[in-house]
């Protein structure tokens, strides 16, 4: 059978979307029950508990990035993704560095939502995790410099990060 190649893609109009990220939520990878996806769009998230809490981080502008890197292998026709969440928190201190402990002992799912007001899922079906040598915490040398913590959460997945329909955000319970 045959696989349909493509329905085309138009180019943007005088706009691209602006890059970045504005908020990330977090839930343990063991809360999460299900996903219903169609066309690689999630349309449901089921949890365990009642009602299972995701937290949110709210970004400065320009400091965090979702990416997903391709990896395909014709010889052992084999796909898969690496997917790489990457932001920081400012201003350092015990009551993060006691959160920040939390997420490196677990496994994670996130939700990442763009400047551009979109919603993407991370870590579906193996959770992700909060990868060594890439975190970091500084007080920074200079005036300007970071002041905080650098996280970066990694996912190996078989699909490329679903987007997250926003009525399904809208019937999330999200605490600070």
């Amino acid at each position: 059978m045959a696989c349909a190649l493509t329905s085309g893609i138009t180019r943007y109009d005088c706009e691209s979307p602006a890059g970045g990220i504005s908020e990330v939520y977090l839930l343990a990878f063991e809360e999460l029950t299900s996903i219903t996806v169609a066309a690689c769009e999630v349309t449901a998230i089921t949890t365990s508990g009642a009602p299972s809490t995701w937290y949110r981080y709210e970004l400065n502008e320009e400091i965090g990035l979702l990416e997903a890197t391709e990896t395909k292998s014709v010889q052992n026709n084999s796909l898969f993704y690496d997917a790489n969440l990457s932001f920081t928190v400012t201003k350092m201190e015990a009551s993060k560095c006691n959160e920040l402990n939390l997420l490196a002992i677990q496994r994670i799912v996130a939700i990442i939502k763009t400047v551009e007001g979109k919603y993407f899922l991370l870590g579906d079906e193996r959770g992700a995790h909060k990868a060594g040598g890439t975190n970091n915490s500084s007080t920074g040398t200079a005036f300007g410099d970071l002041n905080g913590y650098s996280i970066n959460l990694m996912a190996k997945q078989t699909h490329d990060v679903y987007e997250v329909d926003a009525a399904v955000i809208a019937g999330l319970t999200i605490s600070v």
